[in-house]
């Protein structure tokens, strides 16, 4: 087979979304997790993130942010680079789980070579905790470039709707907010495709 092909951050069991959002991950984990931080106490990578990400550069797999902090993706991200791992996703960082700024978002995109996940999830109305509003979407993508973006769904669990419907909404709500068929291929097809090494 082809064996693993992207490498997770830590996501519901992430520090940063257990002290932003603590009824979500007693949702998931019953709350009894707890929160982990990539950063050591002086506020450096601890030494077992460094050793995932030289897997990950070693391997050349695909590195996604988790639901870190703006500081800790930062720090991922300036290593990550360093090791020369090329395919970075930063995930869902503007939803309510993760809390970064576009300005924090676009900071860390001026290392070359890194995508932002929007994922259908993020609009969904029925999980009152991530909501954004289409239109702020819309000009986040925008602003960011459709180039350097991925949608996802971030479905298939028991809170949403099946993934393909979530997608297909998505898609829908991107469309009616001033994307064209290429633009959302480009961010739904092409750029996930070059991430996999299947462009």
């Amino acid at each position: 087979g082809m064996g693993a092909r992207i490498v997770n951050m830590p996501t519901i069991h992430s520090a940063n979304l257990l002290k932003r959002l603590p009824d979500v991950e007693k949702r998931f984990t019953g709350g009894s997790v707890k929160g982990i931080s990539l950063l050591n106490e002086e506020g450096s990578l601890r030494a077992e993130v460094k050793s995932v990400l030289g897997l990950v550069a070693e391997k050349q797999l695909i590195l996604d942010s988790g639901y870190v902090s703006a500081i800790e993706c930062a720090a991922l991200v300036n290593e990550a680079k360093t090791l020369g791992i090329q395919r970075i996703v930063i995930s869902n960082p503007l939803s309510s789980l993760v809390g970064m700024t576009l300005e924090e978002v676009t900071g860390i995109l001026n290392n070359g070579g890194v995508y932002v996940e929007f994922s259908a999830q993020d609009l969904y109305e029925g999980l009152v905790t991530y909501a954004l509003t289409p239109e702020f979407v819309a000009r986040a993508i925008r602003h960011i470039g459709v180039e350097r973006v991925v949608l996802t769904t971030d479905a298939g669990h028991r809170a949403t709707p099946p993934p393909v419907e979530m997608l297909a909404h998505f898609l829908d709500v991107l469309g009616r907010n001033g994307f064209t068929s290429g633009e959302i291929r480009t961010m739904v097809h092409d750029n996930p495709a070059k991430l996999l090494d299947l462009a």
